[in-house]
């Protein structure tokens, strides 16, 4: 009998990625749902914002996790992923008090980036090393 294969990398990023986005539209349509009778020009977009922030960190670690079949470690993974958020939230709100919108793009882009790569990484690392044995 053989040992269970080692998911790929490329596997594992693309169910975190998967995963990750579904939760943020998830996160982001139910924090609209719930504040759906604000009344003004902006006033649903902090909510969304958060909510799919709270949603994609979420569904970031819960993919990761099921991407690399459950053998790591999803507390951390969810502390990963919500740790590299609240640094690059702090970032960007850094850059929008300096008036940098170059700062604002640019942590925007490569801040799901890197909480994805952080998150997988950490599932990798937190998972056992898979045996293997000689048909």
């Amino acid at each position: 009998m053989q040992a269970p294969s080692e998911p790929s990398g490329t596997a594992r990023v693309l169910v975190a990625a998967g995963v990750g986005l579904l939760g943020w539209g998830l996160g982001a349509a139910a924090a609209y749902a719930i504040q759906r009778h604000c009344v003004g020009e902006f006033c649903a977009v902090g909510p969304i914002f958060y909510g799919g922030a709270a949603g994609g960190g979420l569904g970031l670690a819960v993919g990761a996790h099921l991407g690399n079949r459950k053998r790591g470690s999803f507390p951390l993974d969810l502390l990963t992923s919500g740790a590299v958020w609240g640094l690059g939230y702090l970032a960007m709100k850094y850059s929008i008090d300096q008036n940098d919108d170059t700062g604002v793009l640019v942590t925007a882009i490569t801040l799901p980036l890197i909480q994805l790569f952080a998150t997988v990484l950490v599932e990798g690392a937190t998972s056992p090393a898979v045996e293997t044995r000689a048909p």
